[in-house]
């Protein structure tokens, strides 16, 4: 089983120099609120994902005052262990490294040690806009396919040069010949998108299905509704049409970043319908789908990271939700009142198991 073993982090949000060592089962990570417990968990996803799940700007995460920082994680994953470290200065630049040797691209970091959040952040998913909900799943599939991954990579690629031909054109500056230059690129890349995509989303759904029949609540039933943008046979024609309606909204409007998905609770559409309750319910189910799918897809036991979600939840709920992790994923939970976590049951004093208590460097 996949498990992180140690971290190491230096100079990243309110951490001057922390070190945890982590077992197996459960890690409970606890203490006030600004203590640095979700930065542990942010960490952990960086050396993951190459990115935060908190902010896009990387200069963020830099302790205030300081010139570099540092992540270090050492992860087991059946066969040995491995290094994944990040070093970023305070431009902003960063480089990972591998068992000491930098990557070239930061995409050749997924895949090497999967994790899935689940944070209240995350309730975007199901209650947010249609790009939060495809940034999920493209996350979830570039997770689990190098194809997918790269289909997708090329895809923006092209596309992005495609919408900077069209400002152009609306600035004067280029023809509408420079828009149809790229029109080749972005069907070819597409098309892949979309093969990759329909064939990933029913293994998905596969295993969200399996999910919610061994769910307790058995009145509860959740459906992934895809909606393509088009036909992939006649994504060419589309996008030649679409030129007109592209310059006036200055920016191309048909292909695969247009599909849309619908979740649906109880056959009642999730987002417009739903309850604060359903809506925490599908999100779990979903994100133990996730990590389902990426465990059967890459053999790869994904490292379960839980943002405060007992604070969340109210206690069955919560039960529930550990039953269907029971056993089977490293876990690493924060958590404000630690009592709660052991009245779901999770022996802290169990060798499997870990607490750690982190103190806020300064109380006002």
């Amino acid at each position: 089983m996949l498990h992180i073993d140690a971290l190491n982090i230096k100079n990243f949000r309110n951490h001057s120099d922390t070190h945890l060592g982590f077992k197996k089962g459960v890690n409970v990570i606890w203490g006030e609120n600004g203590s640095g417990k979700t930065a542990v968990l942010e960490a952990i996803y960086s050396l993951s994902m190459g990115r935060s799940f908190r902010t896009r700007n990387h200069k963020e995460t830099l302790k205030e005052n300081e010139e570099t920082l540092s992540l270090t994680g050492v992860f087991f994953n059946g066969e040995g262990e491995k290094e994944i470290q990040l070093r970023q200065i305070k431009s902003g630049k960063r480089k990972f490294f591998i068992n000491k040797r930098e990557l070239q691209k930061t995409k050749d970091l997924i895949g090497h040690n999967p994790t899935v959040l689940l944070s209240p952040e995350e309730q975007i998913i199901t209650n947010g806009k249609p790009t939060d909900v495809r940034t999920f799943f493209d996350k979830v599939f570039s997770t689990v396919s190098p194809n997918y991954l790269n289909a997708l990579i090329e895809y923006q690629k092209t596309l992005k040069q495609r919408n900077t031909a069209i400002r152009n054109v609306l600035k004067k500056r280029a023809e509408k010949k420079d828009i149809e230059a790229w029109n080749d690129p972005v069907v070819n890349s597409g098309k892949k998108v979309w093969k990759e995509k329909k064939e990933l989303l029913s293994l998905y759904c596969k295993h969200l299905l399996k999910l919610v029949d061994k769910y307790r609540d058995k009145s509860v039933n959740i459906n992934i509704d895809y909606e393509e943008e088009g036909p992939t046979d006649t994504f060419e024609e589309r996008l030649k049409k679409s030129l007109n309606s592209d310059l006036t909204r200055g920016y191309t409007t048909t292909g695969p970043h247009r599909d849309n998905y619908h979740i649906f609770y109880n056959e009642k559409l999730l987002k417009k319908y739903g309850s604060q309750g359903e809506h925490k319910i599908a999100l779990v189910l979903m994100k133990m789908a996730e990590s389902n799918t990426i465990k059967h897809q890459t053999g790869k036991t994904p490292i379960l990271l839980l943002d405060d979600v007992f604070a969340k939840l109210d206690f069955q709920r919560a039960d529930d939700m550990l039953l269907l992790l029971k056993n089977s994923y490293q876990t690493i939970i924060t958590t404000t009142d630690i009592v709660k976590i052991e009245d779901h049951g999770i022996d802290l004093s169990s060798p499997d198991n870990a607490s750690f208590y982190l103190e806020r460097a300064c109380k006002a």
